[in-house]
């Protein structure tokens, strides 16, 4: 049928967008044991039948919890920044804040001067 499509992700979501700096993966052989070491985003997307939410989520590893999450209807750096923002008044500094390297993550105005380290 003419104009149908797959609601799913397409290819490649993750990749840095050109010009963005990537960093390194701090947390090969890392034992992650405690609180706050080490916190995780992730964008997981929600196909709703005519479009797509994006679930923002900001995760502690030793914890294995959900620390804050947003629910925005477009994929953009806006949402990341705003619960990176809000977390450490809420649960203190993470050690190391890790990411993937997809082009949210990678903007200018996400990896810019922070409460908590990248």
């Amino acid at each position: 049928v003419i104009g149908t499509a797959a609601l799913c992700p397409k290819p490649r979501t993750t990749t840095p967008a050109q010009g963005h700096k990537c960093y390194p993966y701090l947390l090969h052989d890392l034992k992650i044991e405690k609180p706050n070491l080490v916190w995780y985003a992730e964008i997981i997307d929600l196909p709703t039948g005519c479009c797509f939410l994006y679930l923002v989520a900001i995760m502690d590893c030793a914890r294995r919890m959900v620390l804050l999450w947003r629910l925005p209807n477009t994929i953009d750096a806006a949402s990341c920044t705003e619960a990176l923002e809000e977390a450490p008044a809420r649960y203190g500094k993470a050690g190391i804040f890790s990411t993937n390297q997809g082009s949210q993550f990678t903007r200018c105005d996400f990896t810019g001067n922070r409460e908590i380290s990248r």
